[in-house]
């Protein structure tokens, strides 16, 4: 991004693993695709994983309010997001 520079000495699997999480969002997949592609914009190349969970349940949270905002039930107990983690 324009904006922001990432830099990490590291091993090569650590470099492409953080380019297969990129990869599998934009992929087009029915499993990540549809909850992992928003993430893409803001994606923090090799994150950790506090950092990925805080950003994938700020999300989450996020299009809760907006399925609230149309009517419907929004899942406060992060059970959807427990499942798209659990069908990985």
């Amino acid at each position: 991004m324009p904006e922001r520079t990432v830099s990490k000495e590291t091993t090569a699997q650590q470099g492409l693993s953080a380019l297969m999480g990129l990869i599998m969002a934009k992929s087009g997949c029915p499993q990540t695709g549809p909850h992992f592609k928003p993430m893409v914009r803001f994606r923090v190349p090799l994150a950790t994983a506090e950092g990925t969970l805080y950003r994938a349940a700020s999300l989450y949270l996020l299009a809760q309010y907006f399925v609230n905002e149309v009517g419907g039930e929004p899942d406060l107990k992060f059970e959807g997001l427990t499942k798209i983690y659990e069908n990985l």
